[in-house]
């Protein structure tokens, strides 16, 4: 009965760990691509500020990003929201984290399945001992 409920244990802790990454996937998807709109919608709205010759067709371009750019910063999704209001300093750190959290996921539930096998080997070398089994 101890085993079953540790192996449970061990089943759901590493389905937490899928569930934190499925997760975090998810934010870091949004932060990236929330962060590739407001790049493209800021590029559009700099290129029309520096055009010498401002044609009625730009600037309704231009009021058309303004208010694509507004719909983002009020967004319904208050990971968008909060992350398209923050500073650009702020912005540029939240990406590289989000970044850096892919390979720490995999190695946190790679150091985690290690440990775990390493664990029952020793408990198999154990008993084996006891039972005075060698390899």
């Amino acid at each position: 009965m101890r085993k079953i409920l540790r192996a449970l244990i061990n089943l759901f802790t590493i389905a937490l760990l899928l569930l934190g990454a499925y997760q975090l996937h998810t934010i870091d998807m949004k932060i990236f691509q929330t962060a590739a709109q407001l790049l493209d919608l800021n590029s559009n709205i700099r290129i029309y500020n520096e055009l010498v010759i401002k044609t009625d067709d730009s600037t309704k371009e231009v009021k058309r990003h303004f208010e694509a750019r507004d719909e983002i910063y009020q967004s319904n999704d208050p990971t968008i929201k909060w992350f398209s209001n923050q500073k650009a300093i702020v912005k540029i750190i939240i990406i590289l984290l989000a970044i850096v959290s892919y390979p720490l996921m995999l190695l946190m539930i790679g150091i985690y399945i290690y440990r775990m096998t390493i664990l029952i080997k020793t408990k198999r070398k154990r008993a084996n001992y006891q039972r005075g089994i060698s390899y």
